[in-house]
């Protein structure tokens, strides 16, 4: 039945193709990489998916360890590993896709030229033959994420205009308030299917230690090192304070030039604040570091999702936030700092409250952390987006 009443017979995609930069073992992406990872672990299961992403991981001129150029069966599903720096692999892994004939191709990002703006190109001159479009730009529509390099991300959306690249697609926002974002851009009639990330963290927070060690204010940052995520305000922040505190960062050195900025400010922090680069880390290393801090700071200037505000709250870690995130609801359930402000004085003096706290409210907190997890994770999510896409009303 369509929307308008009537009986007609519909196609229903089953087979997709994500096109993606990053796919595991890939790892320096951060958290995109696992919530794509968990998307395509929990399709339906009459939808067969196929992968064709890089065979580099970001950054990295070594390849994977993995069989370049080919289809290899990775967890059931198939992927195919491209060398895109070499343009004749390239070419021949976009033909590999096509020879599968998928009905939907999935890009997970907007901007990124090889494995969203290209194949789309094609798309619009039959190349997929007339498969559907369903884009993740991620975030990339943010108000803090535009202000990066704007005039270069303003002339490739005004081009893609242009090229009427935008017309019949369907989009997937990981939140209303980013499905907000994309409507600024493109216009309100944007057809857009709201669905919140997949995870694979467990249903039940880990529970918080029973005693908390004595010492120092221990904070965790784990993120990419980009203008993005904050790193910069935070040590800001942490030369205001009086506290005695460590901060421990973990996370792919993604800017260099932002990365040496924020050298600059570690090496200007007062005495009583001790701060250590660890580099990057395994996924699977992410949930024990959270486990070990008191709390993570996040000045994040924009998240369409945050899968590693997930993280910390699954191991019952505090987490202190700007409000530019769809967990500021969670958090404040959680008794957690939400700040609108980008002010390294208001963060400076968050953080110093949350150093005053006793042992014991400093369990408490991670107490309700955990318990705000909980709540989030046994929310019916809804079906997932490549099932919303089948349905009449979005075909």
């Amino acid at each position: 039945m369509s929307p308008d009443g009537s009986t007609r017979t519909m196609n229903v995609p089953t087979k997709f193709a994500v096109f993606a930069p990053l796919f595991p073992p890939a790892t320096l992406g951060g958290g995109p990489i696992r919530t794509l990872k968990a998307l395509v672990d929990s399709v339906p299961t009459d939808t067969q998916t196929l992968v064709f992403t890089s065979d580099r991981d970001m950054g990295q001129s070594n390849p994977l360890p993995v069989r370049s150029n080919e289809w290899l069966a990775i967890d059931g599903v198939q992927v195919y590993y491209g060398t895109a720096s070499s343009l004749r692999s390239y070419l021949r892994g976009l033909g590999e896709v096509r020879k599968e004939r998928p009905e939907v191709t999935y890009y997970n990002s907007f901007f990124n030229p090889r494995f969203s703006l290209f194949p789309q190109l094609l798309g619009r001159i039959g190349f997929w033959r007339g498969a559907q479009i369903l884009l993740a730009p991620r975030g990339e529509f943010g108000r803090g994420a535009l202000a990066i390099r704007p005039l270069k991300k303003r002339i490739a959306v005004a081009v893609y205009k242009m090229l009427g690249l935008h017309r019949g697609i369907a989009w997937h926002a990981s939140s209303v308030n980013e499905a907000e974002d994309i409507r600024a851009v493109f216009g309100e009639t944007t057809r857009v299917l709201v669905r919140e990330d997949e995870t694979s963290l467990p249903i039940v927070a880990e529970k918080p230690p029973a005693a908390r060690v004595d010492g120092p204010l221990r904070i965790v940052f784990v993120s990419r090192l980009n203008p993005m995520k904050g790193l910069d305000l935070l040590l800001r922040s942490l030369t205001l304070t009086q506290a005695t505190i460590t901060l421990d960062v973990f996370g792919n050195s993604e800017d260099l030039k932002y990365v040496q900025d924020c050298q600059e400010l570690i090496d200007e922090l007062p005495v009583n604040v001790r701060c250590t680069l660890h580099g990057s880390i395994a996924p699977e290393s992410v949930r024990g570091i959270f486990a070990e801090g008191d709390v993570f700071v996040f000045p994040t200037a924009g998240e369409n999702f945050g899968h590693v505000i997930a993280e910390a709250l699954s191991v019952s870690c505090p987490v202190m936030c700007s409000d530019v995130t769809p967990w500021s609801d969670v958090l404040r359930q959680a008794g957690c700092e939400v700040l609108g402000s980008r002010d390294p004085q208001e963060w400076s003096i968050a953080i110093e409250s949350f150093a005053a706290l006793s042992p014991h409210e400093v369990r408490e907190r991670r107490r309700a952390a955990g318990a705000a997890f909980d709540c989030w994770s046994q929310v019916d999510k809804g079906e997932h987006v490549f099932a919303l896409l089948a349905r009449s009303a979005f075909v």
